[in-house]
């Protein structure tokens, strides 16, 4: 999940609908199941199994930094 927080931290604000990662890809192992789409000024998470609380917390804290 590190690489995902990563692009969150590192990604330039979008002010168009667009993908910000895609784990699908398999260029990040241990991702695989997480996609990350913007449509300003609305962020969907997307995971392709079921996600803890803890994961879903440290995206909705990284999201929150990034964003304010």
């Amino acid at each position: 999940m590190q690489a995902l927080l990563d692009a969150i931290a590192t990604m330039p604000l979008p002010v168009d609908a667009r993908r910000i990662f895609h784990g699908r890809g398999g260029l990040y192992p241990g991702c695989e199941q997480w996609t990350l789409d913007a449509y300003p000024p609305v962020w969907l998470v997307t995971s392709f199994v079921p996600a803890t609380e803890a994961e879903l917390s440290a995206l909705h804290a990284a999201l929150t930094a990034r964003w304010m």
